[in-house]
Protein backbone atom coordinates (compact mmCIF):
# COMPACT_ATOMS: atom_id res chain seq x y z
CA UNK A 1 0.00 0.00 0.00
CA UNK A 2 1.40 3.44 -0.84
CA UNK A 3 2.86 5.38 2.10
CA UNK A 4 0.62 8.34 1.36
CA UNK A 5 -2.44 6.09 1.65
CA UNK A 6 -1.20 4.54 4.90
CA UNK A 7 -0.56 8.00 6.31
CA UNK A 8 -4.05 9.17 5.34
CA UNK A 9 -5.68 6.04 6.79
CA UNK A 10 -3.64 6.41 10.00
CA UNK A 11 -5.14 9.88 10.39
CA UNK A 12 -8.60 8.33 10.32
CA UNK A 13 -7.83 5.54 12.80
CA UNK A 14 -4.57 4.21 14.23
CA UNK A 15 -5.85 0.70 13.47
CA UNK A 16 -5.47 0.41 9.69
CA UNK A 17 -8.12 -2.31 9.40
CA UNK A 18 -10.71 -0.09 11.10
CA UNK A 19 -9.64 2.88 8.97
CA UNK A 20 -10.09 0.85 5.77
CA UNK A 21 -13.52 -0.32 6.91
CA UNK A 22 -14.50 3.26 7.79
CA UNK A 23 -13.41 4.67 4.43
CA UNK A 24 -15.06 1.81 2.56
CA UNK A 25 -18.35 2.19 4.43
CA UNK A 26 -18.43 5.94 3.74
CA UNK A 27 -17.70 5.35 0.08
CA UNK A 28 -20.39 2.69 -0.23
CA UNK A 29 -22.94 4.89 1.55
CA UNK A 30 -22.16 7.79 -0.80
CA UNK A 31 -22.40 5.52 -3.86
CA UNK A 32 -25.71 4.01 -2.71
CA UNK A 33 -27.27 7.51 -2.73
CA UNK A 34 -26.39 8.05 -6.39
CA UNK A 35 -28.70 6.76 -9.09
CA UNK A 36 -27.37 3.64 -10.85
CA UNK A 37 -27.32 5.51 -14.18
CA UNK A 38 -26.60 9.20 -14.65
CA UNK A 39 -26.47 11.45 -17.68
CA UNK A 40 -23.68 13.95 -17.07
CA UNK A 41 -23.28 17.12 -19.15
CA UNK A 42 -19.71 17.50 -20.41
CA UNK A 43 -20.16 20.42 -22.83
CA UNK A 44 -23.07 22.29 -24.41
CA UNK A 45 -25.18 19.73 -26.25
CA UNK A 46 -23.02 16.78 -25.18
CA UNK A 47 -23.53 14.45 -22.26
CA UNK A 48 -22.16 11.08 -21.25
CA UNK A 49 -23.91 8.13 -19.69
CA UNK A 50 -22.30 6.87 -16.49
CA UNK A 51 -23.18 3.77 -14.49
CA UNK A 52 -22.42 2.35 -11.09
CA UNK A 53 -19.91 -0.47 -10.81
CA UNK A 54 -21.50 -3.67 -12.09
CA UNK A 55 -20.22 -7.25 -12.03
CA UNK A 56 -22.76 -8.28 -14.65
CA UNK A 57 -21.81 -5.55 -17.13
CA UNK A 58 -18.15 -6.57 -16.82
CA UNK A 59 -19.12 -10.01 -18.12
CA UNK A 60 -20.02 -8.59 -21.57
CA UNK A 61 -16.87 -9.37 -23.59
CA UNK A 62 -17.15 -6.40 -25.99
CA UNK A 63 -17.98 -3.82 -23.33
CA UNK A 64 -15.22 -2.09 -21.37
CA UNK A 65 -16.19 0.01 -18.34
CA UNK A 66 -13.77 2.88 -17.68
CA UNK A 67 -13.75 4.22 -14.12
CA UNK A 68 -13.97 8.01 -14.19
CA UNK A 69 -14.80 8.57 -10.53
CA UNK A 70 -14.78 6.09 -7.64
CA UNK A 71 -17.64 3.71 -8.42
CA UNK A 72 -18.71 5.53 -11.63
CA UNK A 73 -17.98 4.21 -15.09
CA UNK A 74 -18.22 5.18 -18.74
CA UNK A 75 -19.20 2.26 -20.93
CA UNK A 76 -17.05 1.78 -24.00
CA UNK A 77 -17.68 -0.79 -26.70
CA UNK A 78 -15.55 -2.14 -29.49
CA UNK A 79 -15.99 -0.28 -32.79
CA UNK A 80 -18.96 -1.43 -34.83
CA UNK A 81 -21.08 -2.38 -31.81
CA UNK A 82 -24.59 -1.00 -32.18
CA UNK A 83 -26.71 0.58 -29.49
CA UNK A 84 -29.39 -2.01 -30.31
CA UNK A 85 -26.97 -4.86 -29.56
CA UNK A 86 -26.12 -3.31 -26.18
CA UNK A 87 -29.81 -2.86 -25.45
CA UNK A 88 -30.53 -6.48 -26.43
CA UNK A 89 -27.64 -7.81 -24.36
CA UNK A 90 -28.87 -5.91 -21.31
CA UNK A 91 -32.36 -7.39 -21.80
CA UNK A 92 -30.87 -10.90 -22.10
CA UNK A 93 -28.81 -10.42 -18.96
CA UNK A 94 -31.93 -9.30 -17.08
CA UNK A 95 -33.79 -12.40 -18.26
CA UNK A 96 -30.99 -14.63 -16.95
CA UNK A 97 -30.75 -13.07 -13.49
CA UNK A 98 -32.06 -15.35 -10.78
CA UNK A 99 -33.69 -14.58 -7.45
CA UNK A 100 -30.31 -15.17 -5.83
CA UNK A 101 -28.69 -12.41 -7.89
CA UNK A 102 -28.00 -9.07 -6.34
CA UNK A 103 -30.92 -6.60 -6.43
CA UNK A 104 -28.38 -3.84 -7.00
CA UNK A 105 -27.21 -5.49 -10.24
CA UNK A 106 -30.84 -5.86 -11.33
CA UNK A 107 -31.52 -2.15 -10.66
CA UNK A 108 -28.44 -1.11 -12.67
CA UNK A 109 -29.47 -3.25 -15.66
CA UNK A 110 -33.10 -2.10 -15.55
CA UNK A 111 -32.16 1.58 -15.29
CA UNK A 112 -29.49 1.31 -17.99
CA UNK A 113 -31.82 -0.55 -20.35
CA UNK A 114 -34.63 1.96 -19.79
CA UNK A 115 -32.29 4.93 -20.26
CA UNK A 116 -30.81 3.56 -23.48
CA UNK A 117 -34.26 2.72 -24.87
CA UNK A 118 -35.66 6.16 -24.00
CA UNK A 119 -32.70 7.98 -25.56
CA UNK A 120 -32.72 5.74 -28.66
CA UNK A 121 -36.47 6.15 -29.19
CA UNK A 122 -36.19 9.93 -28.84
CA UNK A 123 -33.34 9.87 -31.36
CA UNK A 124 -31.01 11.65 -28.94
CA UNK A 125 -28.52 8.83 -28.39
CA UNK A 126 -25.30 8.93 -30.38
CA UNK A 127 -22.07 7.09 -30.02
CA UNK A 128 -18.85 9.06 -30.07
CA UNK A 129 -15.25 8.06 -30.37
CA UNK A 130 -13.06 8.50 -27.31
CA UNK A 131 -9.31 8.45 -27.60
CA UNK A 132 -7.40 7.00 -24.69
CA UNK A 133 -3.68 7.41 -24.40
CA UNK A 134 -1.58 4.90 -22.50
CA UNK A 135 1.08 6.71 -20.51
CA UNK A 136 3.73 4.73 -18.61
CA UNK A 137 3.29 5.22 -14.86
CA UNK A 138 6.84 6.55 -14.49
CA UNK A 139 6.00 9.43 -16.83
CA UNK A 140 2.82 10.64 -15.13
CA UNK A 141 3.17 14.21 -13.90
CA UNK A 142 6.45 14.82 -15.71
CA UNK A 143 6.88 17.27 -18.59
Amino acid sequence: MPRRTVAHLSGIDSNLARAIVSVTERSLARESKRPPVEIVDVSPGTSVLTVSASRVLREIPWLRPIEIDPGRFLLTVIPGTTIESLEGTIASLLDRLTEADDDRERRILIELGNTIRTLRESDTLRTMELSLVCVPAWNVGRP
